[in-house]
């Protein structure tokens, strides 16, 4: 599979769609955000891990480079997680900076991600 970590992307359809059906997060919310991730494991299982994130105004500073970049920007995550690289789960939770969204919804949804 390939990637490239040095530029930020939109958000991957999958995410998008797991964000609106399963997330119930507004559409319009998700417009302005960027896509930071990296191959990993989740246990012995490959996942891509991805990190959703938004750069603002008050955020002008920070240099987005990779998916550890973000690591030095917690402030700027909004949501986070995984995709089983087969597809069959998804798992994307809110941060605490996520506005009122349900952090509830942390176990793998079971559904094909297209």
């Amino acid at each position: 599979m390939w990637y490239d970590p040095s530029k930020p992307k939109d958000i991957p359809q999958w995410a998008h769609l797991h964000l609106v059906t399963v997330l119930k997060v507004d559409p319009d919310t998700l417009a302005g955000l960027k896509c930071a991730e990296r191959p990993d494991y989740e246990g012995n299982i490959p996942v891509m891990r991805v990190r959703l994130y938004e750069l603002d105004a008050a955020s002008a500073g920070a240099r987005i480079t990779s998916y550890e970049s973000l690591d030095r920007h917690p402030r700027l995550i909004l949501y986070e997680g995984y995709r089983t690289l087969a597809g069959e789960q998804v798992f994307l939770e809110s941060t605490s900076r996520s506005p009122g969204q349900d952090a509830s919804h942390r176990k793998p949804s079971n559904r094909a991600a297209g």
